[in-house]
């Protein structure tokens, strides 16, 4: 990496990416960019040469005649307030300053010079996380909006939310340099400025004004503007770890009566730039903690699906070997330079890739278990078959019936007469038909007992087998637990290859509780019948 030319103030860094040099980035406050360029993911960010676009109708107004001691002086006085300076410390530095500016030059409208030109304040205050010089640029178009006149210099040295730097420099927007200075108040101001700037007439060149009728549409359109290389703000925010940038956008950009997060605004959030990144693995890839827990669980004050993706797994693994690599060869160098801190980058990188991992885990396990239970509710809806319908009997037939039936009545009344009175038969209380045996119960040989008169094809085998292995006071939260993971009991005589096949692993970890539970009924029943047992010898002995 290497420090490329300085024009009007402004330091480019070119970064050296193959046998092309390409410009990733500069910041008029010239921060240090080790942290974003570590020789892992080359990751654009905004460049500071913003302008008006080249068919804007107020580039023609400005010429050469304007005062570039003024025009320095503005800007050089924006760079000089600090981070924490008051409104009423910034109106009455710089409001001065633009008054001299637009008095002089009223009558004989100049043209400034395009290198000039390329930086207005607007995108200087975001670039420098100046709120309140945002909030003076914003009053100052307000009033502007609000008379009668027209006033072209102020509004172009001032700027607008929709002006972009050159795609040769980036094409970046003011929201881009306030996501990468992590100046969260700003975000709003740009919202009321686009509302204002979109009743002008260099704002309606570029979008229609039926778009911006309300400010949270205003917000969604600025987390979702890119610049040349398709980066968004939120990308900006999630490289620079400002996880607070991100969470005042989702709450300015969302519904307060909703309680799930709007799907739009999840999109803008899974957009992916020119590099196939999004905003999850460019926070994953540089170890961004605080930044991925948001991106896969929200602020838990509303309903948030989680944006993790098998591709995002897959480059943040790419990182990751990458590093391992530059650490080597570092090793093998001697070389202790940086060390530490690439190691310690690792292991935040390892601990957002195994969160992104576990929470695409969980995802593909609710997945499964919806379409299971869509499929077994599409099963429990299926029309019942018809019967075939029989064919219609003719007369013959039915003449051959009768005659048969009559032939054989007299016989077959006469064998049930027979069968009664050799069989000694009585009515219970109940008024079931019951045979007189004599004897006791263990006088009759096993193959002689009597068997149930329930039929098993008036139940399935699932009902059987519950009915067998529980009571209906015991173990409810088994029979829970298979109606809720659509288990069948017949599942649990699958083979291993079976259970790969059919059973997700919600389902097997649901058959391995309860086989472990009738394992213990197992061992209860024998219990159970060891006492039986044990008291009916004694019982013996003592008769």
């Amino acid at each position: 990496m290497r420090p490329g030319p300085v024009r009007d103030g402004i330091e480019q860094i070119v970064c050296e990416s193959g046998n092309q040099p390409q410009l990733v980035l500069l910041s008029l406050s010239s921060p240090s960019t080790d942290d974003v360029h570590d020789g892992l993911r080359p990751i654009p960010v905004p460049c500071v040469h913003s302008h008006r676009p080249l068919h804007c109708s107020h580039e023609r107004l400005l010429g050469e005649k304007v005062g570039m001691d003024a025009w320095d002086k503005l800007f050089s006085s924006i760079k000089g307030l600090p981070s924490s300076a008051a409104f009423e410390t910034v109106s009455s530095t710089l409001s001065p300053i633009l008054d001299d500016l637009d008095a002089g030059y009223k009558d004989d409208p100049p043209r400034l010079p395009l290198e000039r030109a390329r930086v207005n304040a607007l995108t200087l205050a975001c670039d420098l996380g100046q709120a309140e010089v945002v909030r003076w640029i914003v009053d100052r178009w307000e009033a502007v909006s609000n008379s009668a006149r027209d006033d072209p210099v102020v509004l172009s040295l001032l700027g607008s939310p929709c002006d972009a730097s050159p795609e040769e420099h980036g094409g970046n927007f003011p929201a881009h340099h306030a996501a990468l200075a992590g100046c969260v108040p700003v975000l709003d101001m740009l919202a009321r400025l686009l509302l204002c700037t979109s009743t002008q007439d260099a704002a309606r060149t570029f979008v229609d004004t039926k778009m911006w009728a309300r400010r949270m549409d205003c917000v969604r359109y600025l987390g979702s503007q890119t610049n040349a290389h398709g980066d968004t703000p939120l990308m900006m925010a999630s490289v620079s770890g400002h996880v607070t940038f991100l969470q005042e956008w989702v709450y300015l950009a969302s519904e307060d009566t909703e309680p799930a997060v709007d799907p739009c605004l999840q999109k803008i959030l899974q957009v992916r730039n020119a590099s196939h990144d999004s905003a999850l693995s460019l926070a994953c890839g540089h170890g961004r903690e605080d930044v991925v827990q948001f991106l896969l669980h929200g602020d838990g004050m509303k309903d948030w699906e989680s944006l993790a993706t098998f591709e995002d797994v897959c480059i943040a693994r790419a990182v990751l070997k990458r590093l391992d690599g530059i650490v080597r060869s570092r090793e093998h160098e001697g070389s202790d330079q940086g060390l530490t801190d690439l190691i310690m980058k690792r292991a935040s990188i390892q601990v957002c890739l195994e969160w992104v991992e576990a929470s695409l885990t969980r995802k593909a396990n609710n997945l499964a278990a919806e379409l299971s239970l869509d499929e077994c509710r599409r099963k429990n809806t299926l029309p019942a078959a018809r019967k075939p319908r029989s064919k219609r009997r003719t007369a013959k037939s039915q003449v051959t019936k009768d005659v048969c039936v009559a032939g054989a009545s007299p016989r077959s009344s006469s064998i049930e007469t027979d069968e009664a009175a050799s069989v000694n038969l009585t009515q219970l209380a109940d008024g079931t038909r019951a045979v007189v045996v004599e004897g006791t119960l263990e006088d009759i040989p096993p193959d002689v007992l009597p068997m149930s008169n329930e039929t098993a094809l008036s139940k399935s085998v699932n009902q059987l087998l519950r009915e067998r292995w529980h009571t209906t006071h015991q173990d409810s939260e088994i029979d829970a637990v298979m109606d809720a993971l659509c288990l069948d009991v017949s599942m649990l005589l699958l083979t291993p290859h079976g259970m790969a096949l059919h059973l997700s692993p919600s389902q097997l970890d649901a058959v391995d509780r309860i086989l472990e539970k009738q394992q213990l009924a197992v061992q209860q029943a024998r219990c159970i019948q060891d006492r039986l047992h044990g008291s009916g010898s004694s019982v013996q002995r003592s008769l």
